[in-house]
């Protein structure tokens, strides 16, 4: 698409996609502000089918993150949430968030908010492989209350986490 854009310039609606794309690139590259910065750019221009709302939620959430504002985190994944109750992602952010919560206060309420959560994204992922680490990732973070990224996580356990001690 940024190909396309670039071919044609004068064509508004391909530098709309184009951006669009890369802002969701970006996204998924965990590179949140550059994504957000992307994904706001035409969020009045794209469909309201593309659910551009939801990707800028998202990286709104990993800004936060990376910030280690999980109070802005959580408030992100509770709006993520509404807008998609049904998704099992959405719900383990949920879970997350309340992890990151409890992680820092130590607060009991954040732990169990975080477990039911948990317990709910796993009843709806039903088995989906792709989902183990997320939660593997979560159990961490409520065990340890140590709050690590994707990255992270995956470097220190390269064969997932089941409640094994580091080495």
């Amino acid at each position: 698409m940024s190909s396309a854009a670039a071919f044609v310039p004068e064509n508004e609606d391909l530098r709309v996609l184009a951006t669009f794309f890369e802002g969701i690139v970006l996204l998924r590259q965990d590179q949140n502000a550059a994504a957000l910065k992307k994904l706001e750019r035409y969020r009045n221009r794209l469909p309201v089918a593309y659910d551009v709302e939801s990707l800028i939620v998202q990286a709104q959430m990993g800004v936060a993150f990376d910030a280690k504002d999980y109070d802005g985190f959580l408030s992100g994944a509770q709006a993520l949430h509404q807008r998609r109750p049904q998704d099992a992602t959405s719900q383990a952010t949920l879970a997350s968030a309340w992890a990151c919560k409890y992680a820092v206060t130590g607060e009991t309420t954040f732990q169990d908010q975080a477990l039911l959560c948990l317990k709910q994204a796993e009843d709806m992922a039903q088995g989906n492989p792709d989902f183990k680490e997320y939660g593997e990732r979560i159990r961490y973070r409520l065990a340890t209350r140590e709050i690590i990224d994707r990255k992270e996580f995956q470097k220190r356990f390269p064969n997932g986490w089941n409640g094994q001690k580091e080495e």
